[in-house]
């Protein structure tokens, strides 16, 4: 996005060069994660003119954090779970295969409870369950889809 001008708390701003003029406050462009669209210097200037207080700037990088964290979580799981039927070595002892990848998962699981706290937690692992879910009913579909026997 284009950033065209700003008058008190009010942004003109163009999507594309030639395009029509939108007008929005710089309070509902960093609430509603449109700011990301601009080069960082339009952000900067943004910010500078936005009336949200530090903590509600704060609660917009912590959601960026928590969805970094998320993503990890449910990646973790997603290579560890699979790879466990498989059996690799470890100090000479046969060990499945998601072993050394799944523990990621608690680590990653623990730092979303201690920063965004239990609720944040609880609602990761529904999360994390359904992307498994809808995984291993994708992976059961496989089979019937290339003719071959489930």
């Amino acid at each position: 996005m284009i950033l065209e001008k700003i008058t008190n708390n009010n942004i003109s701003c163009r999507v594309k060069k030639g395009g029509h003029i939108f007008r929005d406050s710089a309070d509902s462009l960093v609430r509603n994660h449109l700011i990301d669209f601009f080069s960082a210097n339009d952000r900067h200037t943004i910010l500078v003119s936005c009336s949200l207080s530090p903590l509600d700037l704060n609660r917009y990088k912590e959601f960026t954090i928590f969805i970094v964290l998320l993503t990890l979580f449910v990646s973790s799981l997603l290579i560890a779970i699979p790879l466990s039927p498989n059996t690799i070595s470890v100090f000479s002892v046969l060990q499945p295969g998601g072993i050394l990848i799944f523990p990621l998962s608690f680590a990653f699981l623990d730092t979303i409870n201690e920063i965004f706290g239990r609720r944040h937690a609880r609602n990761t692992v529904l999360i994390c369950a359904s992307a498994l879910l809808l995984a291993a009913g994708g992976d059961l579909a496989q089979p019937a889809i290339a003719g071959g026997k489930p």
